[in-house]
């Protein structure tokens, strides 16, 4: 947390940064993964993900009533060619292809 109002997220593979004017609204602009696939390779003993494709959205919640949360996103989906497997970045095979999207939702958030 930067202060009451700004969080930065550098997890990956779900960085973003937080904004919250008030304990009710949030905006927040991230990267999130949209595409996965999983395998396990013969003699492993762990699965081994596969990230190919990426969302880079703007998004917005509001509290609606006590912990459930109405939501809007808005960005670009299918970010291709830079992929992470297991522990390992690969880099970009290709032109980055993308397409926008939009998304609404309702969540419910449970205060710790």
């Amino acid at each position: 947390m930067i202060n009451d109002q700004w969080t930065l997220n550098a997890v990956m593979p779900w960085p973003s940064v937080t904004y919250a004017p008030t304990p009710n609204t949030f905006f927040m602009l991230g990267v999130s993964p949209s595409g996965a696939s999983w395998s396990i390779e013969p003699g492993e003993q762990r699965p081994r993900m596969s990230l190919s494709a990426w969302n880079l959205g703007l998004s917005a919640e509001h509290r609606i009533y006590e912990n459930l949360w109405l939501g809007a996103e808005a960005g670009v989906s299918g970010l291709r060619g830079l992929s992470l497997q297991g522990n390992d970045w690969q880099d970009a095979e290709a032109k980055l292809d993308h397409t926008g999207y939009v998304e609404v939702r309702l969540n419910w958030r449970v205060n710790p």
